[in-house]
């Protein structure tokens, strides 16, 4: 008795070649048809010899190197090459985004110290402009004094929240 299955999804899963593999023999102008391989109904008869006593078994299994991968220029190939470089784009794409991205922890690191330098630039330029050369009063002094603590505040406040967020 013969195997005579009634698709290629069935004769996939029990003589477990892939299905791609299948339907590329089904395609292939020389594979064997009718009732010595693929008929017209779709039934796949498998081992069944045609007059030269050749099989479709033998016959997957003669030109299975040639039917595990696409034809060049068809559309199945275009389709592969086009998923293929989908995946490489993705993946550009993703490594641009990471060089974007930089470590929460440096970028604190970073605005502490513009605020430390920031705050000793403020500082000694306003003891030398404004204290030395406007000869300002005890009273002027405390509210710039005051400035330059409200300025202080404000980037701590900044940082503060960058080190309490989650992002």
């Amino acid at each position: 008795m013969h195997k005579i299955f009634s698709g290629i999804k069935q004769a996939s899963l029990a003589l477990g070649i892939p299905k791609e593999v299948l339907s590329r023999a089904k395609r292939h102008k020389a594979s064997p048809r009718g009732r010595y391989g693929f008929d017209i109904s779709g039934r796949v008869h498998w081992d069944n010899p045609n007059t030269d006593g050749l099989t479709l078994e033998q016959w997957i299994t003669n030109n299975y190197s040639e039917l595990r991968l696409p034809a060049p220029e068809s559309t199945e190939y275009w389709l592969l090459c086009r998923d293929k470089n989908k995946c490489l784009l993705s993946e550009l794409l993703l490594k641009q985004t990471q060089n974007r991205i930089i470590d929460k922890n440096s970028a604190i690191a970073g605005l502490e110290d513009v605020r430390s330098n920031l705050n000793e630039l403020v500082k000694r330029k306003i003891q030398t402009d404004l204290i030395d050369k406007w000869q300002l009063k005890p009273e002027q002094i405390n509210d710039v004094n005051k400035f330059i603590i409200d300025l202080d505040n404000v980037w701590n406040t900044q940082i503060a929240m960058l080190t309490k967020s989650k992002v």
